[in-house]
């Protein structure tokens, strides 16, 4: 049995004709569809690379997955300009296919899913974020954004109102703004939540970071840009040393500071005191994580957040903005308003001078993580699929 998926994961071709990508979607993440279907067929937009591109990429090919081709429009205009021929195209990308697994929001996604309906292929969707936030006028300012928010949030109603299966990234956020209206007399329609952030469990013991250096850790697919909130965060760290603080800041992620970022560290004296590793592998994030004492995430946008989710599993106190994921993983006490640096030093400083609250969360975090352990998450995941699969085999 085949199933068709999308992600919003871009693909590079290699000359070795094999898929790379930069991003998370490795071969290794779409295991997790073969665990169910014999086959997975993955339409995705795709360009042709040199191997000095693909080199530090991640493959995507392997056994019993095949790629479908889309044309590799660049950026939101140009992806209008193309999406008649993506159009054109859709028709042949279900062929073959029994059933589909769609990740939304995405353009591709949505251009796909009408023509399961139409052609009745049973189509399930697992929702990761919320177009509101993910294209709110905080997370940048851009040609388009307002088309593209509204455009995507009523086609994102619309899927999970007329998917078969629906699966959301929170436990009632997402599904609150965009219901699936799924009731329990619907044996062709079924719900769920899980997250991609199946992680090990872990157990620290946090010793008292009184009188001593205080080791603080950010940790991001990429530096690059502004919407994971690192101008908060860098002028953060430059008023608790101000303040007389002895912090370090470690900062993991690929790319570098936006320059202007930079510039302000840069001149506030205190650059010797951060450290930024790159990407990490999974041995090398497990000593940064076992090393440090409190985890900022003071992003603009998130869905569920994975990085935040890995942190408490080691017992960290987390410091997050007060958007919808975070809003379900931490207390309200560990929330700030984003955009706002004086909240974020002051939560900070009540952590520093005490050692008791401090230990108390990084432990009310480590007992909140193990809902998202590997274990548990994968049987929600293997079952939604299952589901799906027996809608093939019922039609």
């Amino acid at each position: 049995m085949k199933l068709l998926v999308t992600t919003n994961g871009r693909l590079y071709k290699g000359p070795d004709n094999l898929y790379y990508t930069p991003l998370v979607y490795s071969y290794d993440f779409f295991k997790r569809y073969l665990t169910v279907f014999e086959q997975v067929r993955l339409v995705a937009h795709v360009e042709a690379a040199p191997f000095e591109i693909v080199n530090n990429m991640l493959c995507v090919s392997g056994p019993n997955l095949e790629v479908f081709e889309m044309p590799f429009p660049h950026g939101k205009i140009e992806y209008l300009k193309a999406a008649f021929s993506i159009q054109n195209k859709v028709r042949d990308c279900i062929k073959g296919c029994d059933a589909a697994l769609l990740r939304v929001p995405d353009p591709l996604a949505f251009q796909i899913f009408p023509k399961l309906k139409q052609f009745k292929v049973p189509v399930a969707i697992e929702v990761t974020s919320d177009p509101l936030e993910l294209y709110s006028s905080q997370s940048g300012k851009y040609p388009m954004r307002r088309f593209v928010k509204w455009s995507h949030f009523f086609a994102l109603r619309q899927c999970c109102k007329k998917a078969n299966g629906v699966s959301y990234v929170t436990k009632s956020y997402l599904q609150r703004v965009y219901p699936s209206h799924v009731s329990e007399s619907d044996v062709n329609r079924f719900e769920t939540y899980y997250t991609d952030a199946g992680i090990q469990e872990h157990h620290m013991e946090r010793t008292d970071i009184r009188n001593r250096k205080i080791r603080l850790l950010h940790v991001s697919g990429s530096l690059a840009g502004k919407v994971k909130g690192h101008k908060e965060l860098i002028e953060t760290f430059i008023e608790l040393r101000r303040r007389g603080h002895n912090v370090e800041l470690t900062l993991v992620g690929a790319n570098s500071l936006d320059k202007d970022i930079y510039e302000i560290l840069e001149n506030s004296g205190f650059l010797k005191y951060v450290f930024f590793t790159g990407l990490l592998n999974a041995e090398e994030l497990k000593n940064i994580y076992s090393q440090s004492d409190v985890f900022v995430f003071p992003s603009y946008r998130e869905g569920l957040p994975r990085v935040v989710v890995e942190a408490m599993s080691w017992g960290l106190p987390c410091i997050c903005t007060d958007i919808p994921g975070c809003r379900e993983l931490l207390d309200e006490s560990d929330l700030v308003p984003l955009r706002n640096v004086s909240v974020l030093v002051s939560k900070l400083e009540n952590l520093f001078l005490n050692a008791e609250q401090l230990s108390c969360k990084g432990l009310r975090n480590l007992k909140e993580a193990r809902l998202y352990t590997i274990d548990v998450i994968e049987q929600k995941q293997k079952e939604f699929y299952s589901k799906l699969r027996e809608l093939v085999i019922n039609s």
